[in-house]
């Protein structure tokens, strides 16, 4: 028997809205991502001609689950696709613990979404549920976790890496002057903005990355992340001789640590400045009796070094007309190039 959902959309992220997903994320299993503050932080950061809406589903007049979506226009094409590009690592539907959607409910819901909006595809990146939409995504990442009190492979890791730098860290302390802040005041946090942003366009540049630094509004979401609740930002950096050499910034959520924008200059690199930073922070998740120390998405190769867990991310495209099946094939396509790239890379490794 076919569900009856009814489907209300906001445009905004207004007071009404807010008020009901502060009280639905009482009620679910959500990440950081999916919260309303971060939500509502990325709308007034990230926008930049996107047509942003929220869908909300009410089962018998109860809220049971909310959808935040864009229309993004890329060339000829109008994509529809999650909120939060290019910064949220992991995304999904915020949906009531006691509820569950089935594909589908979900096929009923994006097909209203159709009559309300206009788009040509579907394609939702970095979904964490394999049950979403199952029968239409992919395989496209993974995810990468440090459970930190298991305790025989957490040793493991933080010891093997304790001992890679040991050698590194007392030659700095020998000749000069190392700080490592890992509560630093509302000046030393614009200092790291700074350093953060100079450092990481450098090295995107230097790399051949996706310069997102380029972009003002991506720019301003970092610049700003001070304004964000306090107890759900991180900041952290290495001082040598009183001059920042390398940082971090990233989320706290209930258990959890989000290791997210780490730099450090590329001058000293030799002494390894990120991973002596990075051990201060599974010490400091140790102490403060985190779960997890999350290292998100990504294929490097220091996240499977520094891991225990790992998770595969999903994507999902779906064609609604000739133009969004032209982007759908063209992805399909670049995906598959991409695979054996990497493929070809471990092999010849």
């Amino acid at each position: 028997m076919k569900r009856k959902f009814e489907i209300v959309f906001f445009d905004k992220l207004n007071i009404e809205l807010e008020k009901l997903w502060i009280e639905l994320e009482k009620e679910t299993n959500i990440g950081f991502f999916q919260t309303c503050v971060w939500q509502k932080y990325w709308s007034n950061q990230c926008l930049n001609n996107k047509t942003i809406f929220f869908v909300c589903i009410f089962e018998d007049k109860k809220l049971i689950a909310i959808l935040p979506l864009n229309i993004k226009k890329i060339l000829f094409v109008k994509v529809l696709n999650w909120n939060g590009f290019p910064f949220s690592d992991y995304n999904s539907p915020i949906i009531r613990n006691s509820f569950s959607l089935s594909n589908n409910d979900y096929r009923s819901i994006f097909l209203e979404i159709k009559k309300n909006f206009s788009f040509d595809v579907i394609h939702l990146i970095n979904n964490i549920d394999p049950f979403f939409l199952n029968n239409r995504n992919f395989k496209n990442n993974k995810s990468y976790r440090l459970k930190i009190f298991d305790d025989r492979s957490y040793h493991l890791i933080f010891n093997k890496l304790r001992k890679k730098i040991f050698y590194e860290e007392n030659r700095l302390k020998k000749k000069h002057k190392l700080e490592i802040l890992l509560d630093p005041n509302k000046e030393q946090k614009k200092q790291i903005t700074e350093f953060f942003i100079l450092q990481k366009y450098h090295q995107l540049e230097r790399t051949g990355g996706w310069n997102y630094l380029k972009y003002d509004n991506y720019k301003s979401y970092i610049s700003n992340l001070i304004k964000l609740d306090k107890n759900s930002i991180s900041y952290s950096m290495l001082k040598l001789d009183n001059k920042i050499i390398a940082c971090h910034i990233g989320y706290i959520y209930k258990n959890t640590f989000f290791y997210i924008f780490p730099v450090y200059n590329e001058s000293f690199k030799k002494f390894s400045p990120g991973n002596i930073l990075f051990l201060k922070l599974i010490e400091y998740c140790k102490e403060k009796k985190f779960d997890y120390l999350d290292l998100t998405i990504g294929d490097e190769n220091y996240k499977k070094r520094l891991s225990n867990i790992n998770d595969n991310i999903y994507e999902i495209i779906e064609s609604f007309n000739l133009v969004g099946l032209i982007y759908h094939i063209f992805i399909k396509i670049k995906f598959s190039i991409k695979n054996i790239f990497y493929l070809l890379k471990k092999y010849f490794k």
